[in-house]
């Protein structure tokens, strides 16, 4: 308990599994000693060095959602009672329930026996991935009970959606554990309401932040790459000075693909022939190998007079060579069958 209310373990705690205490930390446990054993039963084989049947099974699983998920097993754990720690000393278990949503979010539903602000909080995580913004924020205002800095980072991003005044009230809170998703809230927030250089302030300072600062969601990122597009579509200079700001690099090359390809988007709609080229040139000599890309890629060139544009254009042909066809190339129209009475 000692550890996980101090530095620098609450920090760690909050940034990456958006939890709090050890209460927030048992949120994460999944079956006891018990629950291995009874899995282990059931096993058709033994996994050896000479027998690697743990290692190619995930392979097998890769991209699949109905061979192995960890919520479901601990649902199987919490069907049999098997889903809590044995510990000595006292643990607020309704704090580690009511945090099991953050745990399994692909669960079509929550168990009904956990709390109800537990239920709540899931239902609200649904819709806002569901994008049913005000069936979220109806919810969050009925009383939500925030115990933990995922669920503060949730009914913030509704919360600034919404403009509602209990947001500068949460974003405090946030700021304390995320500083970037901070920023990019406020900037969303702003945008919202169309005080596009006040989103574009708060979105670039999220931006300069994240250069030394690695620790945000990553949907949060999302969020900001979309708000950034968002400013762009409405105010030519505002957009200019996002993509400026998207200029270096984050910390630790953060979702660095995703910046790059932000700055061409932005390139297209702000100035395209005076910035798309050198947008574009940040992934040479290795552009992305999708078709999408590589026809924007020509055309920007071709737009710029860029000396890179016929080189770009046979990539494109180069690529299209070699693709599959189009299935309605291969079918060969047959007869016309005869009409029958």
């Amino acid at each position: 308990r000692d550890a996980a209310l101090s530095t620098p373990y609450r920090e760690a705690l909050a940034r990456t599994w958006g939890v709090a205490g050890p209460e927030g930390v048992l949120s994460r446990f999944v079956g006891d000693t018990a629950f291995v054993k009874a899995v282990a039963a059931g096993a058709a084989v033994i996994n050896t060095d000479d027998r690697n049947v743990v290692e190619f099974s995930f392979a097998r699983a890769l991209g699949s959602h109905s061979r192995f998920s960890v919520s479901s097993a601990w649902m199987l754990a919490r069907r049999a009672g098997q889903d809590k720690l044995a510990l000595d000393g006292a643990v607020d278990w309704n704090a580690v329930e009511a945090a099991r949503w953050r745990s399994h979010p692909g669960l079509p539903s929550m168990p009904l026996d956990l709390p109800v602000d537990a239920i709540q909080l899931s239902q609200i995580s649904r819709q806002v991935e569901a994008r049913d913004f005000d069936g979220a924020y109806a919810l969050l205002k009925q009383d939500a009970r925030l115990r933990h800095p995922a669920d503060l980072e949730m009914a913030a991003y509704v919360l600034a959606l919404k403009n509602d005044p209990q947001a500068d009230q949460v974003l405090a809170q946030v700021e304390k554990f995320d500083p970037v998703g901070a920023g990019v809230f406020r900037a969303l927030r702003s945008a919202a309401t169309g005080a596009l250089p006040h989103a574009t302030d708060a979105l670039v300072g999220a931006f300069e932040r994240h250069r030394t600062d690695p620790w945000t969601q990553d949907w949060a990122l999302d969020l900001a790459f979309q708000v950034a597009g968002s400013i762009a579509s409405h105010d030519a200079a505002q957009g200019r000075r996002v993509f400026d700001g998207l200029s270096q690099p984050f910390a630790v090359k953060s979702a660095d693909e995703r910046r790059l390809r932000t700055r061409i988007r932005l390139a297209g709609t702000v100035d395209a022939k005076g910035l798309c080229a050198g947008a574009f040139a940040e992934l040479e000599p290795l552009p992305v190998w999708e078709r999408g890309f590589l026809e924007e890629r020509a055309k920007c060139y071709a737009l710029a007079g860029d000396p890179r544009a016929a080189a770009a254009q046979a990539d494109l042909a180069a690529y299209d060579e070699a693709a599959s066809p189009p299935l309605e190339n291969l079918v060969k129209a047959g007869p016309a069958k005869e009409a029958t009475r």
